[in-house]
């Protein structure tokens, strides 16, 4: 799981919960260019990115896991208003502040999304 999170308690909390789902954390990264390095390196199943690094929107970011085909959703204290009329407006929002069982759940959601992506792929 890719973690794109600038705020150091935040993702220091969804790690831990993370992890505990056993999942294995890639980053977390703090900038859009970090992000998208990795995105370019890492094997990344799904991910979880808050929607402003230091008051910038991470679209560039979205675009590159749509692109890829990897499921992720935002996690904001932000609303959806901020991704209306962008190709990411259907995206799954974790508001801010969360809850660890809706944090969870979505992620359980996205594996799953995640694994139903790679079963759809034909084999080569």
């Amino acid at each position: 799981m890719l973690l794109v999170e600038d705020e150091a308690f935040i993702s220091l909390l969804i790690q831990e919960a993370v992890t505990n789902l056993g999942c294995d954390i890639v980053g977390p990264t703090t900038t859009i260019a970090a992000s998208i390095a990795l995105l370019d390196v890492e094997q990344i199943d799904v991910a979880l990115v808050d929607l402003a690094l230091n008051g910038e929107l991470c679209l560039p970011v979205a675009d590159v896991l749509v692109d890829k085909g990897i499921p992720f959703a935002f996690v904001t204290g932000f609303g959806s208003e901020m991704l209306r009329g962008t190709r990411h407006a259907d995206v799954p929002i974790l508001s801010k502040p969360f809850s660890l069982p809706a944090l969870a759940k979505l992620v359980r959601q996205l594996a799953a999304d995640a694994a139903a992506t790679v079963g759809e792929q034909p084999a080569s």
